[in-house]
């Protein structure tokens, strides 16, 4: 302890510095959206309760909102800067600490210290992590304070979620940052290479996994959008940037994958955290001081990242040329076969230059003086043969067989089917608030069993469907393909009949008996039908989404189609509740819902006023 404490004493300079960078990202940019937020409720109520929007008074209300919002982007910007300075500080805070690690000098009187080795690299390790987290989780609780005020306003909740999902992940970035660059350290000798070891290495994994990702699914099994999203959402949990990747896909945009970080998820983020620390300490135990000052310490290290650096290289390139090709049937489109022939010649330039600048730079970099330099140019030969190896052997067995897993029904929690027949998108969870009695919900044996036959019989075609699994161990599973009509029809068939509507999921939400349907033209025109009951409008939409075939909608126009808003109002535990909600799902709606507009029609929302521009 108190070596830990005399470590901190060092780090002064350090803890202003991080705590300066912190009060200027979430605090900062909470107070801002704290007052937009209360801007932007007051302009809604105000045009909630029949506020003419032509009025001076609303105009006034308009402009004042602009102005706040410009505030609340210039601090968002700065917020972004702030976090990015904080991000980055792990790199002196570690170099300070570790610092003997590097010197000689400072290695002689650290090893001269009564101090045990455990002691020492722990000590060092969490005054390093104190100083540059507790002001970094502060700020965070500030922030949320401020910005979690706000929340229950319909308005603005969304971004409040995302705000709070941000924290997390950048808190775990943090962390994760922290940690592969202690080890990084360990195994280097000069400053100099442990902060572009650490670059290159925190590039050189997403890299190699994305690579490897497009060539084993892309290739062999028609897959399409959410690269990001299927494979830098796995290799999150090693690198900060794969982190980063992985909150702006599933943190945002979490509708497939949750989002959220949830408890198994943590576990296993901090257990990986744990074996890089384990490791790093490890390798300081066991590391020759009297080689302190080369650009590494351990005989073989340059090899391994010599070796990761040409990997990432050739499977970014390889992955390169498949994304270039045409989706279906992976073959060129309308370009000649000596144009073909020269670009992928190009590439393969490109592929061998990248990757010899990376081999070069880890096996010569800082390596003066050593004996028979030259000879080490024939290792080049092995590391592109194995690179080009792996990467086929990755393609040729579609991810060494990851690319052919579907998940045991045992091991799900909930399974989406999400299908597009022509130009309309068909989503088997698109109705997350109402389910129930008579919802005809795609069960997830049936979506395992297309999921197969996808797998073994596909040819890909025109067709676009998506399957997400949830499982039970908090892990996400998307697969995007491109399938034949015959998978294509399967699929609607079983999705056609989730569309509609019937009653809230949760037990404790007693929702009103009726709904009112709005058409909004745009921000400030709207019509609307009210007090229609919830049963009667359910069974009719339901009656004309279940009635929809193949071949019709195969060539349903978009553009016929027009979006609804369907709200309903309820109340939490029982209908004598002070506590009130309310809820709102967008529908498309067609000029054949027969059973649909006539009703819209019945309670005051004609054709013409749907269909209208």
């Amino acid at each position: 302890m108190k070596y830990y404490l005399y470590k901190l004493k060092t780090l002064k300079v350090h803890i202003v510095a991080v705590c300066l960078f912190s009060f200027a990202s979430y605090p900062l940019f909470g107070i801002a959206f704290a007052d937009y937020s209360k801007a932007y409720a007051f302009r809604e109520k105000s045009r909630l309760s029949g506020l003419d929007l032509s009025t001076p008074e609303f105009l006034q209300l308009d402009r004042e909102l602009n102005d706040k919002a410009s505030t609340t982007m210039f601090m968002a910007v700065i917020g972004l800067f702030a976090l990015v300075a904080l991000f980055v500080m792990g790199i002196p805070i570690l170099m300070k600490c570790f610092g003997y690690l590097q010197k000689k000098p400072r290695a002689d009187m650290e090893m001269s210290a009564p101090v045990t080795p455990a002691a020492r690299f722990f000590g060092n390790f969490f005054a390093g992590l104190t100083a540059y987290l507790v002001p970094h989780i502060i700020a965070a609780l500030v922030g949320s304070a401020i910005i979690g005020g706000n929340y229950g306003e319909p308005t603005v909740d969304w971004v409040c979620v995302v705000i709070g999902r941000m924290m997390i992940y950048g808190l775990m970035m943090c962390v994760l940052f922290y940690c592969t660059t202690t080890l990084i350290v360990a195994v280097c000798g000069r400053t100099r290479t442990a902060v572009i070891t650490t670059l290159v290495m925190n590039l050189a994994v997403p890299a190699i996994t994305f690579g490897a990702g497009v060539l084993s699914f892309r290739f062999g099994l028609g897959l399409t959008e959410g690269l990001v999203d299927e494979m830098l959402g796995r290799v999150g949990w090693f690198t900060p940037l794969g982190l980063l990747v992985k909150f702006f896909v599933q943190g945002i945009f979490g509708t497939k994958s949750g989002g959220a970080v949830e408890i198994p998820q943590m576990l296993l983020f901090l257990l990986y955290c744990a074996v890089f620390v384990a490791a790093a300490y490890f390798l300081v135990k066991r590391r020759r001081h009297e080689r302190t000052g080369s650009a590494y310490v351990f005989r073989y290290a340059r090899h391994v990242f010599a070796a990761a650096a040409v990997l990432a290289a050739t499977m970014t390139i390889a992955a390169e040329v498949v994304v270039s090709m045409n989706e279906n049937n992976y073959l060129w489109q309308d370009i000649s076969a000596s144009t073909v022939a020269g670009m992928i010649a190009v590439d393969i330039v490109l592929w061998l230059v990248a990757a010899f600048g990376f081999f070069c730079a880890f096996e010569f970099g800082g390596s003066k003086g050593e004996r028979q330099r030259k000879k080490r140019f024939i290792l080049f030969a092995p590391f592109i043969v194995g690179s080009a190896l792996v990467t086929f052997l990755s393609a040729f067995t579609q991810g060494f067989g990851a690319a052919g897993y579907v998940p045991d029904v045992s091991e799900i929690l909930t399974a989406n089917l999400d299908v597009r027949v022509g130009d309309v998108w068909y989503y088997s969870d698109c109705s997350p608030f109402f389910r129930g009695d008579g919802y005809d919900k795609v069960e997830p044996d049936m979506i395992t069993e297309l999921h197969r036959d996808i797998i073994s019989k596909n040819s890909a075609g025109s067709g676009m469907l998506d399957v997400t699994y949830k499982l039970r161990n908090g892990e996400n599973i998307t697969r995007y393909y491109r399938v034949s009509d015959e998978f294509l029809e399967r699929a609607f068939d079983m999705n056609k009949g989730t569309q509609g509507l019937l009653r809230f999921d949760e037990d404790d939400i007693i929702p009103e008996d009726t709904v009112t349907v709005i058409r909004r033209y745009d921000y400030k025109n709207e019509k609307c039908a009210e007090n229609i009951p919830m049963k009667e409008f359910v069974d009719a939409f339901n009656a004309d989404c279940s009635a929809v075939t193949f071949e019709q909608a195969k060539n349903i126009d978009p553009q016929s189609g027009r979006s609804i808003l369907i709200s309903c109002n309820y109340w939490y535990g029982s209908r004598n509740s002070d506590k009130t909600g309310s809820t709102t799902v967008w529908k498309q709606i067609f000029p054949f819902y027969n059973n649909t507009l006539a009703l819209l029609e019945k309670y005051g929302l004609s054709q013409n006023d749907i269909f209208r521009q």
